[in-house]
């Protein structure tokens, strides 16, 4: 049975079956009849090298197994070292050695002397909420910045290719016209995504909204970087609503907390942050491709031991 577990998991990865499927694909009503295993041919070995094969497979296909777990661990601590250090910069600076005050809000702590703390609506121009009207889609034009496109603080223009026309831009661009540096920052599905605008030639979308910090009072850099500490969603997370989607209302961001360092500060956070995030970001992309790697050759050795093109009759078993 073992042996046969590994070939059909190698002809359902090889599509071998759904080539003689039936029914309507795009509809996910795509199934194979009983019948139609008679129609096509399996490698069937002996019994004694079923069981070679399958016994050989389990030992190999754990080793895998147990790299892809350990890497994606890794992975998951890069993560935990990447949100601590964020969080740890835009609370508490770069200075180790700086004099410290209470904040007054419990759940920041001290923070450094001469920062301030208010209101995040106190620090930022009026709030661009593109929510409430979806623009026309088009096969081509300008690109839409969706919710789906902003993740881990960075536009990630690949995950999602929508576009519109320059009339329904310039209509969206009449509640805020994009500029770089600007936040935007998601509502829902997900909620608290954020990034800065790196291109005006875009509209954006709904379950968007858009900050802009006070000239000389908030660097939007900094603003972005304060907004993934974990200080800001556990604060985001008071005050959202939802129970399959979460999400804020626009009358809570009046609520949210910011703190506030000198603007010096704030650049010299945002850039050592800029630089730091983006080491352990290649990190995770590296040990994301190793992930890949496994998984392809662990599918690979599959497919070439139970289709006899690898022998493994002679492997001592260790």
């Amino acid at each position: 049975p073992q042996y046969f577990l590994y070939l059909f998991q190698n002809s359902y990865r090889s599509k071998i079956f759904y080539g003689i499927g039936r029914g309507v694909s795009n509809l996910g009503r795509w199934r194979l009849p009983a019948d139609e295993f008679n129609n096509f041919f399996l490698p069937i070995p002996p019994l004694s090298e079923q069981k070679q094969i399958s016994d050989y497979l389990d030992r190999k296909t754990q080793q895998i197994d147990d790299l892809i777990e350990k890497t994606e661990r890794k992975i998951e601590l890069l993560k935990e070292q990447r949100s601590s250090l964020i969080n740890q910069c835009v609370t508490k600076g770069l200075n180790p050695n700086v004099e410290m005050k209470d904040s007054g809000v419990e759940w920041i702590g001290e923070i450094p002397k001469g920062w301030t703390i208010g209101k995040l609506t106190k620090f930022l121009y009026p709030i661009v909420d593109y929510r409430g009207r979806t623009p026309e889609k088009t096969d081509e034009g300008i690109f839409l910045l969706t919710a789906k496109n902003i993740r881990n603080g960075k536009i990630n223009y690949s995950r999602s290719t929508e576009f519109t026309t320059p009339e329904e831009q310039s209509k969206l661009n009449q509640r805020g016209k994009p500029e770089i540096s600007d936040v935007v920052f998601t509502t829902e599905a997900p909620l608290g995504q954020v990034a800065n605008i790196d291109r005006t030639d875009i509209a954006i979308a709904q379950r968007v909204v858009k900050f802009r910090g006070k000239k000389d009072i908030v660097n939007n850099y900094f603003l972005k970087y304060w907004i993934l500490s974990h200080c800001f969603q556990q604060n985001l997370a008071t005050f959202s609503t939802g129970s399959t989607a979460e999400g804020i209302k626009a009358s809570k961001f009046g609520l949210l907390s910011l703190v506030v360092p000198p603007p010096s500060e704030q650049k010299q956070i945002s850039d050592y942050l800029d630089k730091e995030t983006s080491k352990i970001d290649q990190m995770v992309d590296t040990e994301t491709k190793r992930i890949d790697l496994l998984k392809e050759f662990r599918q690979s050795l599959i497919s070439n031991v139970v289709t006899g093109k690898i022998d493994v009759r002679d492997e001592v078993i260790q």
